[in-house]
């Protein structure tokens, strides 16, 4: 089968987990001996990297963003001839069985009010709520649009959007999740390093405030906190960075904080299956790939109870309340005092993981979905 997607950033070492979500997907599409195409952007592709898709940069998608994605919008919107045109061709040159749309924003297609006038279907796929403003408008509008699936990547976010969208509520969400290379999550690592890493970035309303100030309580000295800092083309993340390092300095534990440089995926594997216990205090995730990442990998798992954590990882997890300093503090002296039990604990979870989120195994789901709509 031929499988097109649409999304404006696409590779495999860049910024964002919707792009390694997508990128792990058309791997297992890949994988599965299936063609898939991507209508994208030049911005993170140099025309040399080996990719699981063919990809097709369009000269009119825009290659920069400054943070605000009312301007994003407006590019998009203001050449909307010009690339609906122009994947018009990438629908002849490739002539796909089933186009997925990535986000309505951006996923191109709903920010350019493109008409599908082929025999082509087409569905979408959500990974956030897109209840901004700036993005209000157009969520609701691919809500109204002619496709013949809405994926979503948790009955949370299903839940989220049909809150806050009304023409939603009669939609049949179908959940397809994100994935991972399970294999990459292999371990045999039998000692960890005496570090418990945060593998989200430091970022507003990922709470790692929060766990700095858990972790200052903490009286182990041989016991280190890592923080991933990353880059994100929608923030500040250097002023955010900046505010963790002051909130550090404050509470006198510089030497026992590591703040990484910006990581490439493929060093993210590595980073979890040595770590002591991975924590997460984000109280907002329409996923939580980072806690996927853990439970693979065996490594004990502390996590806020809010959002879609609960559901993901389930059993899974230690879980404190969110927000709660005290509480957080508590878990993360339990993991150490305890560490032989729930190394046990997340290391019989595995399997569960690697059966449900595997990219072949969520590849095929998508394929079953699409098989099964056009028996209809």
């Amino acid at each position: 089968m031929k499988i097109a997607f649409t999304f404006l950033t696409y590779g495999k070492d860049i910024f964002g987990g919707i792009e390694n979500a997508l990128f792990n997907l058309t791997k297992g599409l890949d994988e599965l001996d299936h063609d898939v195409f991507v209508f994208t952007s030049s911005t993170y592709i140099d025309g040399t990297e080996n990719f699981p898709a063919d990809v097709y940069r369009s000269k009119f998608l825009p290659t920069e963003y400054n943070g605000n994605v009312k301007h994003l919008i407006s590019s998009l919107y203001d050449n909307r001839t010009a690339i609906n045109n122009d994947f018009d061709y990438f629908l002849e040159k490739f002539k796909p069985d089933h186009v997925v749309v990535v986000d309505p924003i951006w996923g191109i297609l709903g920010a350019t009010y493109y008409t599908n006038n082929t025999n082509t279907p087409f569905s979408i796929s959500y990974h956030i709520a897109n209840t901004w403003a700036e993005t209000r408008t157009i969520m609701a509008y691919s809500l109204l649009s002619d496709y013949v699936n809405f994926f979503v990547v948790s009955t949370f976010l299903s839940t989220e959007i049909k809150k806050e969208f009304p023409k939603a509520k009669n939609i049949a969400m179908k959940v397809l999740p994100n994935s991972i290379d399970t294999s990459l999550y292999e371990s045999n690592i039998t000692v960890p390093e005496q570090y418990i890493l945060c593998n989200s970035r430091i970022a507003e309303g990922k709470n790692v405030d929060v766990l700095v100030e858990a972790f200052s309580t903490i009286k182990n000295d041989g016991m280190k906190l890592v923080l991933c800092t990353g880059k994100f083309p929608f923030g500040d993340s250097n002023s955010e960075r900046s505010n963790m390092e002051r909130l550090v300095k404050k509470l006198g534990i510089e030497n026992r904080v590591e703040f990484l440089p910006n990581l490439e995926w493929r060093d993210v594997p590595e980073l979890v299956k040595k770590s002591y216990a991975v924590v997460l205090p984000s109280t907002y995730e329409t996923f939580g790939i980072a806690a996927l990442e853990a439970s693979i990998a065996g490594v004990p798992l502390i996590a806020a109870y809010a959002t879609n954590f609960k559901d993901l990882v389930k059993k899974n997890a230690l879980y404190f309340s969110p927000n709660d300093v005290t509480d957080l503090g508590k878990k993360i002296r339990d993991v150490i005092d305890n560490y032989e039990h729930y190394k046990k604990k997340s290391g019989r979870c595995k399997a569960y993981f690697v059966n449900r989120y595997n990219n072949k195994i969520v590849a095929e789901r998508l394929l079953n979905a699409i098989r099964s709509d056009n028996m209809q």
